[in-house]
């Protein structure tokens, strides 16, 4: 069969010498694109149809916005007298701000935000609003520094923003008093 002038690749005829489509790859060619051109109204309906769909369910989708705000966390001030040495490293620095996140994740800190803005009686939160408060939020620690990104998602881009600064609020509320316990104890 060496001496065949057609070969067949990918089911059109190739002729071997030119290189080209063969007459009657030409002719199928031609063949398609009278269809094409004969039910072109069919085919531009077709479409419109499937970018409208696709146009009125992406502007019926709900917008989420993110509310995002950043926290400086600082460790209460060090006494001057027990510093061993300024090249020493405190393990426990890495332990507090891994803490300082895990209280901002942690369900007390949802659930006093929750009844300070009074999500209970809001529609759009269940009957338990801490947890529709942790499933929005996003606590980020920002490595290699003492900043953290707090982000709640929602519908309500007002009322996103004023989870964030609730958080914050009570963030550094709950710190103070934890600070001044911690005095009055000694």
């Amino acid at each position: 069969m060496t001496g065949e002038t057609e070969r067949r690749t990918n089911e059109v005829a190739i002729d071997a010498s030119t290189g080209r489509p063969s007459e009657s790859a030409l002719a199928l060619i031609l063949y398609l694109l009278r269809i094409f051109t004969t039910r072109i109204w069919l085919f531009v309906a077709i479409s419109s149809l499937i970018f409208t769909a696709i146009l009125v369910t992406s502007m019926r989708k709900t917008k989420i916005y993110r509310a995002t705000a950043e926290i400086l966390i600082e460790r209460q001030s060090a006494n001057l007298k027990n510093l061993e040495s300024p090249l020493t490293v405190n393990t426990d620095e890495s332990d507090y701000y891994n803490t300082q996140v895990r209280i901002l994740e942690g369900r007390g800190l949802a659930q006093i935000v929750a009844a300070a803005l009074s999500l209970d009686q809001r529609a759009d939160f269940s009957d338990r609003p801490a947890d529709d408060l942790l499933t929005g939020l996003h606590i980020d620690f920002v490595r290699n520094a003492r900043v953290v990104e707090i982000s709640f998602e929602h519908a309500d881009k007002q009322l996103a923003a004023e989870i964030v600064n609730s958080y914050i609020a009570e963030y550094k509320r709950d710190t103070l008093k934890r600070r001044s316990d911690t005095i009055d104890e000694l």
